[in-house]
């Protein structure tokens, strides 16, 4: 619907309405758009928890590897014990 039909016609002009001129629209107006920017904003919330939900399982899911140090050998020296000794 465009706003030369809709009703309300000047006030959605603008997509973005401020608080005076959402204060102005028909009460009818008013609520449909109360209630598409609610249901707009409970779709985004359900989407966020969704994707953090996702990123906790994957960050549960990784493994813990140590870290090299710098500088370091990375096989591990051979140990010789000397005969009787501790």
């Amino acid at each position: 619907m465009t706003a030369e039909r809709a009703p309300g016609g000047p006030a959605l002009d603008n997509a973005r309405l401020d608080a005076q001129s959402l204060e102005r629209l028909e009460p009818a107006l008013h609520e449909a758009y109360r209630h598409a920017t609610a249901a707009g904003t409970h779709v985004a919330f359900l989407l966020c928890a969704g994707v953090g939900a996702a990123v906790l399982g994957a960050g549960l899911l990784v493994r813990e590897v140590a870290l090299r140090r710098a500088g370091q050998d990375t096989a591990r020296p051979a140990v010789s014990r000397a005969p009787g000794g501790h």
